[in-house]
């Protein structure tokens, strides 16, 4: 069981690195929509 536990932060840190990648990508695009959105009309 132990082993297991000291497995999983770094499983988790990896998730978390890559969820924060695809939020942040998410929130430029949708800054970039905004802002084009703006410029367009």
């Amino acid at each position: 069981m132990s082993e297991i536990l000291m497995e999983e932060p770094r499983s988790t840190r990896v998730r978390n690195r890559r969820v924060g990648l695809f939020l942040a990508v998410l929130i430029l695009l949708y800054i970039a929509a905004v802002i084009a959105f703006i410029i367009v009309y």
